[in-house]
């Protein structure tokens, strides 16, 4: 088995890149069983059927995940928003930051100084 990261996620199919080269996998029936789901960020256990397919064998432990989008073992967030066209949504953005795992680090929170651009010909 090999170890790599789920990078990205197509309904039952899961990309997951094992160094530097990515597979195509399909999840264990067990996960669905047991009610867990692989997300993108899983450090996962896979055994390889061939050159380009594996099968997610086992899930690693989680350090952090949230649930929209769902992504686990996020180390970091910034957060991009305008202050004026389109207006920011503060009420989504409180939520967000409601929502960050305690053990999650947000770096920054991007306001663009400027409004508009005058074009001079």
């Amino acid at each position: 088995m090999q170890e790599g990261i789920i990078i990205k996620n197509i309904s039952n199919l899961y990309k997951v890149e094992v160094k530097d080269k990515v597979y195509a996998c399909e999840a264990r029936g067990k996960f669905k069983k047991d009610g867990i789901i692989p997300v993108v960020g899983d450090r996962v256990s896979i055994t390889l059927l061939n050159e380009e397919k594996g099968i997610v064998e086992e899930i690693l432990e989680r350090r952090n995940y949230i649930k929209r989008p769902k992504i686990a073992n996020i180390t970091q967030i910034i957060y991009v928003l305008s202050m004026n066209m389109p207006k920011p949504d503060l009420l989504l953005l409180d939520k967000s930051f409601l929502s960050l795992p305690s053990n999650c680090l947000l770096s920054d929170l991007i306001t663009p100084s400027f409004n508009s651009i005058i074009l001079v010909e």
